[in-house]
């Protein structure tokens, strides 16, 4: 467990260091574990992370390399290194499988859209609503074109 003393961040073009920082939300007077330091960078369950941030304006191959400086045995200085990467567009979306109703109003991503990883998410708990059955959603990235194909396999 450590103390945050101070957060850099580089390479920030979309956010601004300040916002980013704000979503961060480290207090100096609280203790985080290494878990708790990537869930808000990479994994938070509302989906309030830095890369949720990233992933939803369709920058899917988002990084951000942490890199922590020890102060003292509690006490961490942190630098996130950021790297957008490049705008990935929808491409096809395509549904497989047994299923019951007409799915496209369930389906929140069109060809064209911006990739989201919220709206991903958001598709696969509407379809496990009304279908019941396993919903396998995949997306192929094609990097020399930067369109996201999208495959739902329902049942």
């Amino acid at each position: 467990m450590f103390y945050i003393r101070s957060v850099t961040i580089k390479g920030n073009r979309l956010f601004t260091t300040c916002f980013l920082k704000s979503k961060l939300n480290f207090s100096p007077t609280q203790m985080y574990s290494f878990d708790d330091i990537y869930n808000k960078i990479w994994f938070s369950e509302k989906g309030d992370d830095i890369a949720s941030l990233y992933m939803n304006k369709g920058y899917l191959f988002f990084d951000v390399e942490l890199i922590p400086k020890e102060i003292d045995s509690q006490t961490l200085d942190i630098t996130l290194k950021v790297t957008e990467g490049d705008i990935y567009k929808i491409g096809d979306v395509t549904v497989t499988g047994l299923f019951c109703q007409d799915l496209g109003e369930r389906i929140l991503f069109k060809r064209g859209e911006r990739f989201s990883r919220l709206k991903v998410k958001q598709t696969y708990e509407n379809l496990l609503s009304i279908e019941a059955k396993p919903i396998k959603i995949t997306p192929k990235a094609n990097k020399n074109t930067r369109v996201v194909d999208v495959d739902i396999q329902v049942g």
